[in-house]
């Protein structure tokens, strides 16, 4: 995005461009930037998804490890 940007306004002549360009050039940037946030947020949502399903899993070795050793007792 930083590199369209200096492309559209580091020119010196920028009435040779027509409006059309940098209007795309900013509606593609936003797409980017659409695109990348909606991945940032999946990857955080799978990994706290994971982490999640670690503990609770852990909690259930837990109990069944439990559960086994005092039917063994008796």
């Amino acid at each position: 995005m930083a590199f369209c940007l200096v492309f559209i306004f580091g020119q010196e002549s920028s009435r040779d461009q027509p409006a059309s360009e940098v209007k795309y050039a900013l509606i593609g940037a936003g797409i980017g930037l659409l695109l990348s946030f909606g991945f940032i947020l999946v990857k955080l949502h799978l990994i706290r998804k994971q982490v999640l399903d670690t503990e609770a899993s852990g909690l259930q070795m837990r109990r069944t490890e439990g559960i086994e050793v005092i039917s063994e007792d008796d």
